[in-house]
């Protein structure tokens, strides 16, 4: 099952979420400063804190605190920027990333050092990396903080893994394996082998689905009604063609895909990505959605 978010004031947060049908969007340099200025924006807009990452090919991880908790709306705006300007790109239109990303709240201080370590280490244990120095995460600008991104901040960190902020002491700290007790803490929150992680099954009533979705447009576009609660019944809540079917009761299987297929190409692209950064909790989803239909 999906959790709700649990969003506080200075909360910790490993984030991360990989590309849809495993594109590497990343494996162009670009799309990777791409990706930075993107970060950038979100530090300023939303003041959160970034204090470790790794931009892999396919994937990001993220070490995050929010001052004002506002994940959500932070992690939005990223994959959201992104998207645009990558579908730009490519000229083509729809989601990038899977779905919601995956975000694991680090309630224990004690793992802050461990999940840096983790994110650093990603490149090495997927054997795309020869040595601890990738080139596309924070490590090297914890070695040589002159040359660091000024959203990145490496203090806290530093002082927690280090005594004195030595660099050697972090040095040391990385040439040791993930801890029993950090892979544990992954394995607990079912993202140990995050390159292969599923879309987690998100429960909803669909009649409850179809009642929150024409209550919002208020029947003023049955069309377009009917589309986005095929839509998120099918992409976002997992349910198949036959369950989606059963739940209207006058429109086949075969007919509901075509009205998927005809209508995706006529909806504006940005609406079928906020579809897909749609909550699951009903309650947001009605907030959300209000939004995305102004």
């Amino acid at each position: 099952m999906r959790e709700i978010r649990l969003e506080y004031e200075n909360a910790w947060y490993h984030v991360m979420n990989r590309a849809a049908g495993k594109r590497f969007v990343f494996s162009d340099e670009n799309n990777k400063y791409i990706f930075f200025e993107l970060i950038n924006e979100v530090y300023k807009k939303h003041a959160i804190e970034i204090h470790a990452y790794c931009l892999m090919d396919n994937h990001y991880h993220l070490l995050v605190k929010t001052p004002n908790a506002n994940l959500s709306k932070a992690m939005h705006h990223l994959q959201f920027r992104f998207s645009k300007i990558y579908n730009k790109i490519i000229n083509s239109d729809g989601p990038i990333f899977r779905s919601r990303y995956k975000s694991i709240l680090i309630k224990n201080d004690a793992y802050l050092a461990q999940v840096c370590r983790y994110i650093h280490l990603n490149p090495v244990e997927a054997k795309i990396a020869s040595g601890i120095q990738y080139t596309w995460s924070s490590y090297n600008h914890y070695i040589n903080p002159l040359k660091k991104p000024y959203w990145l901040i490496t203090d806290i960190l530093m002082e927690i893994i280090t005594n004195n902020f030595d660099k050697f002491s972090f040095i040391d700290f990385h040439k040791e394996n993930n801890s029993v007790a950090i892979e544990s803490f992954y394995e607990k929150n079912n993202t140990k082998e995050f390159i292969e992680l599923d879309l987690e099954n998100i429960p909803i009533d669909l009649n409850k689905l179809f009642y929150l979705v024409n209550n919002i447009i208020r029947n003023k576009q049955p069309s377009l009604s009917r589309f986005i609660f095929c839509f998120l019944a099918k992409n976002i809540y997992n349910y198949s063609l036959k369950d989606i079917s059963d739940s209207l009761g006058c429109l086949s299987k075969n007919s509901i895909a075509v009205l998927l297929s005809r209508n995706k190409s006529k909806v504006n692209p940005d609406l079928i990505l906020t579809l897909n950064g749609l909550s699951s909790a009903p309650d947001v989803l009605i907030t959300n959605l209000y939004k995305a239909l102004q």
